[in-house]
């Protein structure tokens, strides 16, 4: 069959596609547990020695241009930079809980990676009739339920590829939507 505008599913072009993408999701863990990293320029590495190696930069490290290097260059220009040793049972933890919020909302929640996770509301439209409502409510429950610390960037879309797309588009802590309109 040849392509016709006509032709076009109308269903398939509504933003019902979400994607949650959580900011420094390691270093935020981090925070969370530990009041007083909070604020600070924080990154987590898999060994703190002289030769280590940061991983995962905090929100408040990347403000401050920060970038993923070897420790000891960024001390020598960052003496208030934290180093903190990997901690990957505490990120299973906070994973698991971000899951459970996620999967309250909707069973269709594929995980991407540890921080990252895609939502299919395309059968859930008569249930939640505004997107950006529904992302804000995402995002109000995972402070609520997970931790206050937590930010997360979310992207509505037509479809996986650009809902993801458009959590780069504003961070930390963003809420884009790609429609047919925009």
């Amino acid at each position: 069959m040849r392509y016709s505008g006509n032709n076009i599913n109308e269903a398939n072009l509504k933003p019902t596609k979400m994607f949650v993408d959580m900011n420094s999701f390691f270093p935020s863990c981090e925070q969370q547990v530990n009041y007083w990293l909070r604020g600070r320029p924080v990154g987590v590495c898999v060994y703190t020695g002289k030769h280590g190696s940061v991983i995962a930069l905090s929100k408040e490290a990347k403000a401050k241009g920060i970038k993923a290097d070897r420790l000891s260059e960024i001390i020598k220009h960052h003496p208030e930079f934290v180093p903190l040793e990997t901690n990957p049972n505490r990120y299973r933890e906070f994973h698991r809980q971000i899951m459970k919020v996620l999967l309250s909302f909707s069973e269709d929640v594929i995980p991407f990676s540890i921080d990252e996770a895609a939502i299919d509301f395309s059968s859930y439209q008569l249930v939640y009739k505004d997107m950006v409502q529904l992302a804000k409510e995402i995002k109000a429950k995972i402070k609520a339920d997970v931790g206050d610390w937590f930010t997360c960037s979310i992207g509505i879309a037509p479809n996986e590829f650009l809902s993801k797309l458009a959590t780069d588009l504003q961070k930390p802590d963003g809420l884009v939507v790609i429609a047919p309109e925009n």
